[in-house]
Order: structure tokens, then sequence, then C-alpha cells
């Protein structure tokens, strides 16, 4: 008799936990610390974390969201899962929903600067949405072991926003991330595949990468740098592999930037680099100890017309793989001339000295 009670009351607890559901739909006004034994977390409505307000998530915790609902966070969020309990969020009963905004709050005085952290957490959107799945307006994030997919827009940084990704992946997106003017973010040792674009108009910190199957859609694809307010940009030691159109292009800068492209690897791209004849001696541009193998096009393209008589760019040490020219140019200088309007436009690539040494690589860490 005791064990049938036994069995009954265990069966019983086990049906709760099954059925367990919070629903949330009031702002968050102090501290609240979120377990996987209360959860799915069932946002119905747009919320706002207030600022100076901390919100706590368990490791193997679920966050759902009703359709079209969108988490604001003024205060912050500390979400730390583990690699077998992941916190997950998602859209309740697989709908849409319109990500995570952190921003300053409302008044003026009362800005909340703690960094936000993610660690193991899984973001799932539908049908490339959320537009944004997180968006930094003047906020710190950190996000580590992490992965986001099928959305708009994985990251973006605006407002000075800042945004620091780390050993994480992003698939099936749009855009794998966004800085904007005045902002940055760091991202390293991550795998970044099916995606469009990356498209940086401020700052970017970019190391141990691996780059897989950038889409061709719409005129730019692959990683774009477009700065017209200045900016830092560091490139090196990634992996570019298989975009159908160019893996990284340099299409605007000015005088204030500088931009280094370092110890990559192209492979298998149709078409390695992409530079815009008009802006590329403008700033501070380095392209130097990259290995370039053989590409299913051409491994550099001069992407616009001339107006002058003849543009050159000179380039730092490169090396070419099994193209039909020399292996390592010492150096390489492009000369990019436009006749006439009924002439062919002309790229001329020429290699002044060797060297001897074969090119040496800080090897791509595992991810």
């Amino acid at each position: 008799m005791r064990l049938a009670i036994y069995i009954l009351i265990l069966f019983l607890s086990n049906i709760n936990l099954l059925v367990a559901k919070t629903f949330i739909s009031q702002d968050i006004t102090q501290n609240q610390y979120w377990t996987q034994q209360k959860s799915p977390y069932i946002i119905t409505n747009d919320i706002t974390i207030h600022a100076h307000v901390i919100l706590n998530i368990q490791a193997g915790t679920e966050i759902q969201f009703s359709s079209g609902v969108t988490l604001y966070v003024e205060g912050s969020i500390w979400a730390v899962g583990k690699s077998k309990k992941p916190i997950i969020w998602h859209g309740f009963q697989d709908n849409n929903w319109n990500g995570i905004v952190f921003r300053k709050g409302k008044e003026k005085n009362n800005i909340d600067t703690t960094i936000n952290v993610f660690r193991y957490c899984q973001f799932e959107g539908k049908d490339y949405i959320p537009a944004q799945l997180i968006l930094a307006e003047a906020r710190h994030i950190e996000m580590e072991n992490c992965k986001i997919q099928a959305c708009q827009t994985a990251l973006q940084s605006e407002k000075s926003g800042y945004i620091y990704f780390k050993k994480s992946k992003i698939n099936q997106v749009y855009k794998a991330f966004h800085i904007c003017t005045t902002s940055s973010m760091k991202i390293e040792q991550c795998k970044i595949e099916n995606f469009v674009l990356m498209l940086v108009n401020g700052s970017l910190d970019f190391k141990f990468n691996k780059i897989n199957k950038s889409i061709a859609r719409g005129q730019h694809t692959g990683l774009v740098i477009w700065l017209i307010g200045g900016g830092s940009v560091v490139i090196e030691n990634n992996e570019f592999k298989q975009a159908a159109e160019a893996a990284f292009t340099l299409y605007k800068s000015v005088r204030k930037s500088n931009i280094q492209v370092a110890n990559n690897q192209f492979k298998k791209n149709k078409i390695h680099i992409a530079l815009s004849c008009q802006y590329a001696n403008k700033g501070d541009f380095k392209l130097k100890d990259n290995t370039f193998y053989k590409s299913r096009n051409t491994p550099i393209l001069i992407l616009d017309d001339c107006i002058e008589s003849i543009d050159t760019i000179s380039l730092s040490p490169n090396y070419f793989v099994g193209l039909q020219m020399p292996k390592q140019a010492h150096k390489l200088k492009i000369e990019h001339e436009n006749n006439s309007v009924n002439n062919p436009q002309r790229l001329i690539l020429e290699f002044e000295g060797f060297l001897k040494e074969k090119p040496k690589f800080t090897p791509l860490k595992k991810i």
C-alpha cells in the first residue's frame, strides 16, 4: 500500500514538472531569479527590465515569447547556462518574436552601466524574424558559447553599444552582425555560416573565426567594410570559405579609418577580396600575410571605375597558392585603368620580389 502511494506521489510530481509554466506580463521592477523548475517562462507582451534591476536565469531554463513580443532591457540580464543545460530563447508555439533590445533608461541621469552576460544560451528565430535578435543601444553585452539561428540580424550594436561574442555560432541568418557608426564589437573563435552579410560601419576586432558559405543575395555579401564615420577594423587569423560572391569587401572608408586584414586564409570563394578603387587608399589600409588559395573567379576584384587615369593600390606581402602567378608575392601592386566607356577595364597584378620561406600562420583554434 505504501509503495503504491509513493509511486502515485512520484507520478503526480512528474506531471506537475511537465506542465509547469510561468506567464510574464508585467515589467520587472525588482531583482528576479528564473529557475528551470518553473520554466518555460512565457512573456505574453512587451515588457521592460527597469534600470538597476538584475534578472538572473538558471541553467536549463526556457524562455518563450508570444507573437511580436520584445523584451526591453534597461537593467541587466545574467543568463548563465551549462553545456548540457543551455538556456533556450524562442517563440511560444513556434510564433515569431521581436528579439531583445538593450537600451538606456528613459531618465537621463538613471543609466545602468552593468554588463549583460549570456553563456551557453540558444536563440532561435523563424523565417528571418526577429529583425534584430540582440540589439545593443549604448549598452555592453558579453556572450560566450552561444548559438543564434534563423533571424534577420543576429547581433547589432548602435549608439556606442558594444558586444563581445566568443566561442559561439551563428547560422541561417541574413546579417550575422551589423556594427553601426560609433559602435563596436569583438568577435573571436566563432563559427558563422549560411548567411548573406556581415556589415561594419563602426569598429571591429575579428580574430580566429571560421566563416563559411556566404550566400549571394543583393548587392553586397560577405564581410563588408563601409566606414563613413571612421573606425578601427582588425581582421586577423580567420578562415573564409565558399563565399558565393566576395568573401571580404572594402567598399568605403575615410581618412580617419584604420583597417588591417592579416594572416587570414581564403579558400574556394568566388572572389576572395573586393576593393573600391576610390576608397582603398583612404585611411590606413593594410592587406598583408594572407594566403589566397585558388578562387572560382578571381582572387582580387576592383569594384568601381577609376575616375583618374590610373589609380594604384599598393599592398604588403601576401601569398597565392594554386594560381597562375608566383606563390609568394613580396609586393603586390594593383593598377586599375578605365581607358574609355567602350573599352573593358584593365586589372594589372604586378609582383616585385619573392619570399623564400613558406607563410607561417597562427593555427585557428578549434570551435
